[in-house]
């Protein structure tokens, strides 16, 4: 099965301080979800708004504001995404925009 990855820009996403609370803080079931307001680059063009917990986070730069994460969808109603679903993407904490990942069925 091929895959593709769907492409959403992130208009306004966290800041700094909420994705570390996301990443470090609560137990498994009992997280902070950050919210991120994003636009769909790929097919159609359409606003998505989408609750996830971060998982994991790494520096893109030495800027102190670049950052590469993945994380879990929380949102039951945001489709296209499915809650538990993962993702992943690029981040920049100043301007909080980005771009987050989805990898898709490619076969049809």
């Amino acid at each position: 099965m091929a895959t593709a990855a769907e492409r959403y820009e992130i208009q306004r996403g966290p800041s700094k301080f909420d994705m570390m609370v996301s990443l470090f803080s609560g137990a498994k079931l009992d997280r902070k979800t950050v919210s991120l307001r994003m636009r769909s680059t790929t097919k159609f063009v359409r606003d998505v708004n989408v609750d996830i917990v971060i998982e994991g986070v790494k520096r893109e730069d030495d800027s102190g504001e670049e950052w590469l994460f993945s994380g879990v969808i929380c949102s039951k109603d945001s489709l296209p995404f499915c809650e538990g679903e993962t993702v992943k993407g690029c981040f920049n904490t100043s301007d909080r925009r980005g771009l987050l990942l989805r990898e898709v069925n490619a076969d049809g």
